[in-house]
């Protein structure tokens, strides 16, 4: 959750403490009687405390709220021994849309990379989706990828195709997700990916200020069924389903 606060303060200045987690939006006086601002700050445990340090002592009162990112309408399918995974998906509402495919697969001993994804609206033509990442196991044909649709239409419902450059011999799951409030110019601010052999997974990336939301998908191989994939506490599980000789699994962060 991301946490916004909103201060009005009398005749003085108004500055974060050092080392807070808040990050100003803004911080401006009216005439001489008022000041205002406002801050936000990524929640941590049970509560998450707004501070601010006045000039002076003075009159001043606040409020806080708990925001939810948006994401919503989850669809999540598995497949095996196909060149092509296709199945129904409505597209999200609100403003500001962004659509996000994740797919995990095994191509056990061939080499098969991703070679597209579209969106098709019932009774319209396909859309190609962005291929945002990509990432293959070194050493093996194991992937994770995730293509991008933006802005969709609001609540359309289509299809949507992932496709390969040949069939798919050990497990494919795909998910898709919707979000709203996404900024439309830039809408990918950062990627990166990571492969190994190790117990457990993690990818760092790069990010500006806690008003932006990391959506990672993940591959994970072994004899089916594929052990079950614990997502760490500060994550949001979008799947988590296994087909064959893969596991794909989603979540997001804040």
């Amino acid at each position: 959750d991301l946490v916004f606060d909103t201060l009005a303060a009398g005749n003085t200045t108004v500055s974060l403490p050092t080392g807070s987690g808040q990050t100003q939006q803004w911080n401006a006086n009216q005439l001489t009687n008022v000041r205002g601002a406002a801050s936000t700050e990524t929640a941590s445990g049970a509560s998450t405390s707004m501070d601010w340090t006045l000039g002076t002592s003075g009159a001043w009162a606040t409020g806080a709220v708990t925001i939810k990112p948006v994401h919503s309408a989850v669809t999540c399918v598995t497949a095996d021994d196909v060149q092509t995974v296709g199945f129904s998906h409505t597209t999200g509402t609100g403003s500001n849309r962004l659509m996000l495919v994740g797919v995990s697969w095994n191509s056990d001993s061939t080499a098969v990379p991703s070679s597209g994804a579209t969106f098709t609206p019932d009774g319209g033509s396909a859309v190609a989706l962005t291929k945002v990442i990509e990432r293959q196991r070194s050493g093996q044909n194991r992937y994770a990828a995730i293509y991008s649709y933006l802005p969709p239409t609001p609540s359309q419902a289509g299809t949507v195709a992932v496709n390969f450059n040949d069939t798919v011999s050990a497990g494919i799951v795909v998910g898709v997700t919707n979000f709203a409030g996404v900024d439309q110019t830039t809408p990918i601010a950062a990627t990166n990916g990571a492969d190994s052999n190790t117990s457990s997974i993690s990818v760092a990336v790069p990010t500006a200020d806690s008003n932006e939301l990391v959506f990672d998908t993940v591959f994970r191989g072994g004899n089916a069924p594929v052990p079950f994939l614990v997502v760490d506490s500060n994550q949001t599980s979008g799947w988590n389903m296994h087909m064959s000789n893969t596991r794909g699994a989603a979540s997001t962060a804040q």
